[in-house]
């Protein structure tokens, strides 16, 4: 669970909790099979008004989400969570509370003391560095906006949170996560990824 929701968290730049309170009825599949998968993040798991969105899903990350619908024993059932094992709880009962505790210990085993600074909310800070880079490298569909939309941000510039449209097309959105892999990510995070 903690592999397969980190690996989501580089792939889509959403939170913790919008990833392990994920159902089989927010998993977008389009009718065109040559278009990316999705996943919705709804208000009732949103951390804000901007957070509502629907995030493509690169080829890696679909294999994950397609795992693990193929994993459910609720196939029929649209509120099935994909990751059964994060039950809510904490003060706030979110289904992200049993993975934050798991991934600190997760943590620590690996990092040690060391890694202190690195938390789950780092998987947003790596996406939006390699939303930069694939944009410092070529891929146009890498703006600011897209960015914003994307991670669940309210954009910073009056024209893009004021007049802009609050939802791009769908394939320019895709060709940023697509880019973002490709031109963003080093291959070493890529095979890591697909391991």
């Amino acid at each position: 669970m903690i592999k397969d929701v980190f690996r989501l968290g580089l792939l889509t730049g959403a939170r913790q909790n919008e990833l392990c309170s994920l159902t089989r009825g927010r998993v977008v599949v389009p009718a065109d099979p040559a278009e990316l998968w999705g996943i919705e993040v709804t208000e009732d798991v949103s951390k804000t008004e901007n957070s509502v969105r629907t995030i493509p899903l690169h080829p890696l990350a679909r294999e994950i989400v397609e795992r693990r619908l193929k994993d459910s024993a609720k196939a029929g059932d649209l509120d099935a969570f994909l990751f059964p094992e994060c039950p809510p709880g904490g003060e706030d009962n979110k289904r992200g509370w049993t993975f934050s505790k798991d991934f600190l210990r997760y943590r620590k085993a690996v990092l040690g003391d060391e890694g202190n600074g690195t938390d789950f909310h780092s998987t947003r800070r790596c996406f939006s560095t390699f939303m930069e880079v694939a944009r410092a490298n070529g891929v146009t569909a890498c703006t600011d906006l897209v960015i914003d939309h994307l991670i669940g941000h309210k954009a910073e510039r009056l024209a893009a949170n004021t007049y802009a449209a609050k939802q791009l097309d769908w394939s320019l959105y895709s060709e940023a996560i697509l880019g973002m892999v490709e031109k963003g990510m080093s291959e070493k995070v890529r095979a890591a990824l697909r391991g």
